[in-house]
């Protein structure tokens, strides 16, 4: 080509359900960062880093 690369990109990254299932989890400003680890444990892409169950998730934001 004359461009050298691809006009167009990845089409596999264009695709919304694979960034979902590959990418890392976006990070918010600052000013919301007080409840990171709680949401990056909600949000995980491998379940054995998320919470086992609800119950798990308000023992941690109830202390």
């Amino acid at each position: 080509m004359l461009t050298r690369g691809r006009l167009v990109g990845d089409a596999a990254r264009a695709d919304p359900r694979l960034r979902q299932a590959h990418d890392d989890v976006p990070r918010l400003p600052a000013r919301l960062a007080g409840d990171r680890p709680v949401r990056d444990r909600r949000l995980a892409k491998e379940p054995a880093q998320r919470f086992r169950s609800a119950r798990a998730l308000f023992a941690t934001i109830a202390v």
